[in-house]
C-alpha cells in the first residue's frame, strides 16, 4: 500500500477542537487560524464549539456534538490554548466544571474510536507538569501523536514526560498575515483596559480600583475604554466599565471579528490581564502592557524580553504613574520595544507545517485502501 500524503487524492478529514465554547478571544482566534490554514491546504474539517459570529464569518462547518464532530474524522486536532496548565481546583469548581465534562466526553469518544490526536500551538506556564487537571488535558497529552508548543520551556517540560514536541511562536502571531488591518488613530489618546473584577479578586489587588479611578479622572485629555474580549454571543459584559466611571470612560465588548480587530488597531495603548489581546495589539502596532496576568502571560513577556512591561504585585505605584502621567504614557507609546511581529508570524507557520505532515499519516486505512484499489 502506498504511503498516504497530503498530495494524494483523498485528504484526511479533521475534527478541530479546543477550548472554544466559552467565547474566549485567543482560543477562538486559534480556531479561526487553524481552520483557515486547513482550508488553504484543501483539508476538510468541522469545528466544535466555536462561537457563531466567528464561524459564520468564515463559513466554517460547526459540529453540535462529539459524535457529529468525529463522524468520518481521520484525526482530532486540538488547536491552541493553555493545555499544559492545570486549572486550580477552586477555579475549576466555580467556572469550568461543565466545560471539563463536555470536553472530557469529546476526548473519550475520540479514544473509543481510536482517532489519532494531534496537538498544535498548545502551551504551559513554565512550571513542570505534575498531574494535569482536569483529566481530559492529561488524556490528550498522553494520546498525542504529534505536538507543537508555543514556548521553548514547554519542549523541555514535555521531554521530561517522554513526549517529543516542536516549538514555534504562538499561532496567533500569524493573525496580521491573514487579516491585515489599517491602523487609524484619532485626535485624542485612546487607551484600552482589558481587566476584570474576577481577575483582580484572584490576584488580591482590588485596592487598585479606586487608584485607577483617580488616575483616569486626572487624564481628561485621554479616552479610556474598558474592554471585555469574551464574545458577546456567549456572555454579557464583565469588564471594569461598570465600575470605573467618567466622561472620558467607555466600554467595548467583542462580538464581530473584523470590527473587534479594527477597534484594537484604533487604540494608542492597551493594558491587559489576558494573553492574546497583547499579541494581537502588538501585531497592529499598538503598545501592550501586561497587568496582573497569569503565569503563562508573564512567561510570554519574559520570552519576548518585555519583563519590564509586565506589572504585578509590588509595582502598582509604577503602573498608576505610567497611566496617570502625560510623560509616562507618551513615553510608552513613543518608545515601546515592539517584538519582530513579522518574523514571529512567519515562524508560527511551523505549527501548520508539522500538522500537515502528521495529517499525511492519519488517513484511515479503509479510506487509503479504497484509494489504492481505485488507482489500479
Amino acid at each position: 500500500m502506498a504511503a498516504t500524503t497530503l498530495s494524494d487524492s483523498i485528504m484526511p478529514r479533521v475534527a478541530l477542537a479546543g477550548y472554544y465554547e466559552a467565547g474566549n478571544f485567543g482560543d477562538d482566534l486559534a480556531a479561526v487560524l487553524f481552520g483557515l490554514a486547513l482550508r488553504r491546504h484543501g483539508i476538510p474539517f468541522s469545528v466544535y464549539g466555536l462561537c457563531e459570529p466567528y464561524a459564520q464569518r468564515f463559513g466554517f462547518e460547526r459540529a453540535a456534538s462529539p459524535g457529529e464532530l468525529l463522524a468520518g474524522a481521520d484525526a482530532l486536532v486540538w488547536g491552541g490554548g493553555g493545555l499544559l496548565v492545570s486549572w486550580p481546583s477552586v477555579t475549576y469548581r466555580l467556572l469550568y466544571r461543565s466545560a471539563a465534562s463536555r470536553l472530557g466526553a469529546l476526548v473519550e469518544a475520540a479514544a473509543a474510536r481510536a482517532i489519532p490526536v494531534l496537538l498544535a500551538s498548545v502551551g504551559g506556564d513554565g512550571r513542570p507538569i505534575g498531574t494535569l487537571t482536569p483529566a481530559y488535558k492529561a488524556q490528550l497529552v498522553a494520546a498525542a501523536r504529534s505536538v507543537t508548543v508555543r514556548n521553548p520551556q514547554d519542549v523541555d517540560i514535555l521531554k521530561a514526560r517522554g513526549q517529543h514536541a516542536a516549538c514555534f511562536p504562538d499561532i496567533i502571531w500569524g493573525l496580521s498575515r491573514v487579516l491585515p488591518i489599517e491602523r487609524r488613530r484619532g485626535a485624542r489618546l485612546r487607551v484600552g483596559f482589558d481587566l476584570y473584577p474576577s481577575n483582580l479578586v484572584r490576584q488580591g489587588v482590588l485596592q487598585l480600583l479606586p487608584r485607577l479611578q483617580a488616575a483616569v479622572r486626572r487624564r481628561q485629555d485621554c479616552d479610556f475604554v474598558f474592554i471585555d474580549t469574551t464574545n458577546a454571543s456567549r456572555k454579557h459584559y464583565r469588564g471594569l466599565g461598570g465600575i470605573i466611571r467618567g466622561a472620558n470612560v467607555g466600554r467595548y465588548q467583542f462580538r464581530d471579528l473584523d470590527a473587534d480587530l479594527a477597534f484594537v488597531a484604533s487604540l494608542d495603548a492597551v493594558f491587559s490581564s489576558r494573553l492574546h489581546l497583547p499579541v494581537v495589539a502588538m501585531q497592529y502596532g499598538v503598545p501592550a502592557v501586561s497587568v496582573f496576568a497569569e503565569r503563562k502571560t508573564r512567561l510570554l513577556y519574559a520570552n519576548l524580553g518585555l519583563e519590564g512591561l509586565s506589572f504585578h504585585h509590588g509595582r502598582i505605584g509604577e503602573l498608576l504613574s505610567l497611566i496617570g502621567s502625560r510623560d509616562g504614557l507618551d513615553r510608552l507609546i513613543r518608545e515601546f520595544p515592539f517584538p519582530d511581529a513579522a518574523r514571529l508570524g512567519r515562524e508560527s507557520l511551523g505549527h501548520v507545517d508539522v500538522l500537515r505532515e502528521a495529517l499525511g499519516k492519519a488517513v484511515r486505512p479503509d479510506r487509503a485502501a479504497g484509494r489504492d484499489e481505485g488507482d489500479r
